[in-house]
């Protein structure tokens, strides 16, 4: 089905990001997107009997959901049909386009079927098909609709019904959301979001957190106000990525501390909601690594191999043998350098970035 070339800014596809966040505001579509615009076109051919290009392969959830909807609608479906809801003005609210809409004639009262198509993954699209069921029930006069979600991407369908009692409460939604004094919250869908990084329901807690964490108001000290976004791969003015590194710096003494306080906590027998101890990961060790070579029967050389020895315990023991009580002095180390350095490899890890003065 070809995307709609309009959008309205309260569309119904946003209403379960604004259910949870009034504030929220999509971000430029992406791959994933485009390549749901390409499904729907394709369920739109297959449904209206249109011909496909020479050589064009047909999406395997596309199939499956072609099928679907047809032995579930009859020939009076209707196929990317555009629908909207208005206020009691009669101002319009929103519009969006349905996938499938049919209607089932029933002696008490006629039903409507809405059938909507998803390419990605099986989030909870609530709000979104309560305004299409709301939409589709007051074009037909039905007291009653049948909901589809079709899930491409697993050839599943999720289906359930709903009155119009039960979707009162989207003309609410659509008021709130343009509401002047609407405040965002954290929300599962921030990262979708185009304020992310800026906004102050993530912004606000991050600093609050990490100031209130430093007694000496380190944080409070910091230029914050220059920080224009709080995204990390948005952040392109060195200024400000020395102010937020430092502003996470603190927040990661308080997430270290949180984890090892709850853990504490659930060791001494508290319930944390969605957690649970798990055994730490077991480790192998010989408790005789002279015996467990003369019981492997393996030659000096194969089991050297498998063996790894710890340079600064070896550098402690040799210093201990010549007489010296620690291998840090002066005497010990230039007789370890002597003795040992050829056969040391020094391996570089992956490089720090440090605070300087620190």
């Amino acid at each position: 089905m070809s995307p709609e070339i309009e959008h309205h800014a309260i569309s119904p596809s946003k209403l379960p990001m604004l259910a949870k966040c009034l504030c929220y505001e999509s971000a430029p579509v992406g791959e994933a997107a485009e390549e749901g615009s390409r499904q729907h076109e394709q369920l739109g051919i297959l449904l209206l009997d249109k011909p496909f290009e020479n050589g064009a392969e047909i999406h395997p959830g596309v199939a499956w959901a072609a099928q679907y909807i047809q032995q579930r609608t009859g020939n009076s479906r209707l196929v990317e049909e555009r629908m909207s809801l208005v206020n009691d003005d009669f101002e319009e609210i929103t519009f969006g386009t349905l996938d499938v809409v049919d209607v089932v004639n029933r002696s008490d009262g006629d039903k409507v079927v809405v059938i909507d198509y998803k390419s990605g993954e099986d989030w909870s699209y609530g709000p979104q098909m309560a305004a299409y069921a709301r939409m589709a029930m007051l074009r037909f006069g039905a007291s009653i609709c049948e909901v589809h979600e079709l899930y491409g991407r697993y050839c599943k369908a999720k289906s359930y019904s709903l009155t119009m009692a039960e979707t009162d409460y989207i003309p609410d939604l659509i008021a709130a959301v343009q509401a002047p004094d609407r405040k965002p919250v954290m929300c599962e869908f921030c990262g979708w979001c185009v304020k992310h990084g800026t906004c102050s329901a993530a912004v606000d807690p991050i600093v609050k957190v990490a100031a209130e964490y430093e007694p000496d108001g380190a944080v409070a000290k910091l230029p914050l106000a220059e920080v224009k976004t709080w995204h990390a791969s948005h952040i392109t003015d060195p200024a400000q990525m020395a102010v937020v590194l430092q502003v996470a710096e603190h927040l990661d003494k308080w997430a270290k501390a949180v984890k090892t306080h709850a853990r504490e906590a659930a060791i001494g027998g508290m319930e944390i909601p969605g957690y649970r101890l798990k055994e730490g990961r077991a480790t192998r060790e010989f408790t005789d690594i002279m015996l467990a070579f003369s019981a492997s029967g393996l030659g000096e050389d194969e089991f050297m191999a498998c063996c790894s020895a710890s340079v600064p315990e070896v550098e402690l023991a040799m210093a201990k043998r010549a007489g010296y009580k620690t291998a840090s002095g002066k005497e010990a180390k230039k007789r370890f350098e002597e003795l040992m350095g050829s056969q040391i490899h020094r391996k570089i890890g992956n490089p720090i970035l440090e605070k300087i003065g620190a």
